[in-house]
């Protein structure tokens, strides 16, 4: 039984960003979102493992964005290879983007 084709892998992989992206994105910013910074800092501090987790969570979702850019990327590439570099280009720094937005919640958790 050989590797299963990337239009699968690439659907299994949407199918996690899917599950984990709403708890990461969502869910752990919103518990410690405050009225204001000391209302903030405090909800930091008051759940400090939540935010750990989801900011793993986050390199969790990088690492499976950059893998399902690389495999969108080889499947339309056939396609026009222009588009295809400039698709992949945008989803690689959306997945940078996004790795910078949990490390600076991880700076906020230390910092409180």
């Amino acid at each position: 039984m050989g590797s299963p084709p990337p239009r699968r892998l690439a659907g299994l992989l949407y199918v996690l960003v899917a599950i984990l992206g709403p708890f990461c994105l969502l869910y752990v910013p919103e518990a410690v979102r405050g009225n204001d910074a000391a209302d903030t800092a405090a909800r930091l501090r008051q759940h400090a493992s939540l935010v750990r987790l989801g900011v793993a969570g986050e390199v969790v979702l990088a690492a499976l964005e950059v893998a399902l850019s690389v495999l969108l990327f080889r499947m339309t590439r056939g396609l026009g290879s222009t588009v295809a570099l400039m698709a992949l280009a945008a989803r690689l720094l959306m997945a940078a983007l996004q790795s910078t937005g949990g490390l600076l919640l991880l700076a906020g958790v230390t910092a409180a």
